[in-house]
């Protein structure tokens, strides 16, 4: 049977109500399997992430009486010991990013090491008013409530960090000593981030421009006295963090500065069990998905193989041989599974998409990436792609072992 003959066959039967059908729930069951490998491609990537992390290898030193930290700074696997303040994110409005859609806003943190980010484009921060900011910048705020004035992400927003080297903007400085005085910080580089939690809006700063900016202290608390006068007290930064020099060691860490009389809690933590259950679930789906449509796709061949036996007792009969039927029923089983499995894709990747900009905005604003698992989606569909070819021999071989002869006389 040559090519054209196959594809005449193929196509006699390709739109019949129960191919329709079956075509219909393998576009159900791909996305609901394509959605799964997704968050299984997020499960590892937030959990390799998390670990390298510098703000998850970080504790928080409750530093009451104000101690020297020398002795913390002591501790085996300690890699750093700072004022908690530097922890602390500026929110600033920047003009030089502003548009039409929405105002320039910036988040400046501190660069406490310059190895937590790759520099991609410039170099990295050497003096006092120079700024890094993100090679893939979105310099605006994302609001996560109802009442904000903004609740999703705009890609046309998005901007080359690269292409503001060498500009300037000005931020407003909190720090009382300066009486709300503009600064001048300039962008010379653009970074990835690689062991720092920072937001796709979030420039680094030096340590000393940061305190120019930030406010002095931590707050104040206003007493009224009993004669009816005020007193204001200062609250001071006193409190630290530390920063181990592995996730492995944080717990080691915390019970070595617990030993010393501090209290001591995590920068960030999560639910380990809770987050588990995120590879787990789709996990589950994934098994009983590929079983049920395993099955359903069994019975399915066996049916219309089954409805086919006079059919195929015909093409018996004008010279067709078992593997000309066998490659024709091959043929149509591939040709309705890749249309389904592209029909699928498309609307995956439409919902992907929606999702992305919207529901989980926030987490793509974080700085983690939701990926479009492409290579365990094909292997998905080599893996059906095989499955159909198996199943079709097999159901073709039994029905072929009757004598169709005695078949066509009998009816």
């Amino acid at each position: 049977m040559n090519i054209q003959d196959n594809f005449f066959l193929v196509k006699k039967h390709f739109l019949n109500v129960n191919n329709i059908i079956t075509m219909i729930v393998l576009i159900l069951i791909n996305i609901i399997i394509f959605s799964s490998l997704t968050v299984i491609a997020f499960y590892f990537s937030f959990k390799s992430n998390y670990q390298n992390d510098v703000l998850n290898r970080t504790l928080i030193v409750y530093n009451e009486n104000n101690s020297d930290n020398k002795i913390i700074n002591n501790i085996n696997n300690v890699e750093l010991v700072e004022n908690v303040k530097y922890l602390n994110d500026i929110y600033r409005d920047a003009k030089l990013f502003d548009t039409k859609t929405l105002k320039g806003e910036i988040i400046l943190h501190t660069l406490i090491d310059k190895n937590d980010v790759s520099i991609v484009y410039g170099r990295n921060i050497e003096k006092s008013g120079e700024v890094i900011c993100p090679q893939n910048f979105y310099p605006h705020y994302f609001y996560a409530n109802d009442e904000a004035q903004n609740t999703k992400i705009y890609k046309s927003l998005y901007v080359n960090g690269s292409d503001y080297i060498g500009k300037s903007f000005k931020v407003n400085s909190k720090n009382s000593d300066y009486d709300n005085q503009d600064f001048e910080f300039k962008i010379v580089g653009t970074y990835k981030p690689l062991y720092s939690s920072s937001t796709i809006n979030t420039c680094y700063l030096s340590k000393k421009d940061y305190d120019l900016i930030s406010a002095k202290n931590l707050g104040e608390i206003t007493s009224t006295l009993v004669d009816g006068t005020t007193e204001v007290e200062t609250v001071e930064w006193k409190d630290l963090f530390v920063r181990v020099n592995n996730y492995n060691n944080v717990e080691n860490v915390k019970k070595d500065i617990e030993l010393l009389g501090y209290k001591v809690s995590y920068a960030q933590s999560y639910d380990n069990d809770m987050v588990n259950i995120i590879l787990y679930i789709p996990i589950f789906i994934v098994l009983i998905v590929i079983i049920i449509s395993f099955c359903l796709l069994y019975n399915f061949i066996k049916k219309k193989v089954k409805k086919r036996y006079n059919y195929y007792g015909l093409l018996t009969a004008i010279g067709f041989k078992n593997k000309d039927i066998k490659k024709m029923e091959i043929s149509e089983n591939s040709v309705m599974y890749i249309f389904s499995f592209l029909l699928s894709f498309i609307i995956y990747f439409v919902i992907y998409h929606i999702l992305i900009n919207g529901l989980f905005a926030e987490i793509i604003f974080s700085n983690y990436i939701i990926k479009i698992p492409g290579a365990f989606i094909l292997l998905v569909m080599i893996l059906y792609l095989s499955l159909i070819i198996i199943e079709t021999n097999l159901c073709i071989d039994r029905t072929l072992q009757k004598d169709i002869r005695i078949s066509l006389g009998e009816n």
